[in-house]
């Protein structure tokens, strides 16, 4: 479990650091701790790092960053945005997008930004109008991705 008092210090920490060396994931989870707090985090956590384990072994065979995120979090783990009850708050808590598989494009981008990075590439959100979609550096080029 994250307390509270530990959720909100880690949030205030995060809101003290430069953009590119925030742990999304951490603070999504700090965030959805905020609503839930009798839920340990420690298997989304655990979730998270083994999206990284199949997107690294994806780029181990070939595939390029935006290619291997599709297919390990859009089609191995089954996460889709969610079309349906697109205003329901779940899908803004990384805790339950990540039991439920669904989300909105900022919570399905939270998982492809921690994920690229943990690849060691650039990955940033970028808010456009109306949507959030994802600039993926990999190489010298650069795309941008629409995790929803």
């Amino acid at each position: 479990m994250i307390p509270r008092t530990h959720a909100r210090e880690l949030l205030r920490d995060i809101g003290t650091l430069d953009d590119p060396v925030i742990d999304l994931g951490e603070g999504a989870l700090a965030l959805a701790a905020l609503d839930r707090p009798d839920v340990a985090p420690d298997r989304y956590r655990d979730h998270i790092q083994l999206l990284s384990e199949d997107v690294r072994h994806a780029l181990a065979i070939g595939k390029d960053l935006r290619t291997a995120l599709a297919d390990v979090v859009l089609g191995a783990h089954g996460y889709s945005g969610d079309t349906l009850t697109y205003d329901d708050i779940q899908n803004a808590n990384l805790m339950s997008v990540i039991d439920r598989k669904k989300g909105l494009p900022v919570s399905l981008g939270i998982l492809f930004i921690q994920v690229a990075r943990a690849q060691g590439c650039e990955a940033v959100g970028l808010n456009f109008p109306g949507h959030f979609l994802i600039r993926l550096g990999d190489g010298g080029e650069r795309i941008i991705v629409d995790p929803f």
